[in-house]
């Protein structure tokens, strides 16, 4: 029986937020290029600083945000193996596979990266969002890394780390 290890948003993040970040591209791209917003219209060549740099950081954060959310897959796991998903095809990844399981404490959602040891069709590395509903402190590791980790050890007769 697998258990699920991502969260239950996995989907908002992948499909909904990307959108949300690429209406944002769209709208910083109208504005630089002059196109303007109903009565906003100016130059950007011409905008002061301030302007310019929001512009760029308002792409900045998009891309990112972008880039990171549709990489997300879906997570589930039992003694011996995930079950990967990008809500279109599904891989199963022997745990032995897995090379290291780190996670990103800086970003909100805490995303956590699977490094595997071979490539996959998803690559050689698979990024998911844990569920978020547990009470510890968002500057603490997410438990689940740890239990990934065990899970990991066991799978290859190593004691844990």
């Amino acid at each position: 029986m697998s258990r699920l290890l991502s969260s239950n948003l996995t989907y908002v993040y992948k499909v909904i937020v990307p959108g949300l970040g690429i209406t944002a591209l769209v709208a910083a791209g109208a504005i630089s290029l002059g196109f303007g917003l109903g009565p906003f219209t100016f130059d950007m060549a011409s905008a002061p600083l301030g302007v310019q740099l929001f512009v760029l950081m308002i792409v900045g954060v998009a891309v990112y945000q972008i880039r990171l959310c549709l990489a997300l897959k879906r997570i589930e796991m039992d003694g011996r193996n995930l079950y990967v998903s990008n809500y279109r095809k599904q891989v199963v990844i022997p745990l032995r596979e897995v090379a290291t399981v780190t996670e990103n404490r800086w970003v909100r959602m805490h995303p956590v990266t699977i490094h595997l040891l071979q490539t996959t069709e998803f690559g050689n590395s698979i990024v998911f969002v844990p569920d978020m509903s547990g009470t510890w402190l968002s500057f603490l590791p997410h438990p689940i890394v740890n239990e990934l980790q065990q899970a990991i050890a066991r799978a290859k007769g190593t004691p844990p780390d």
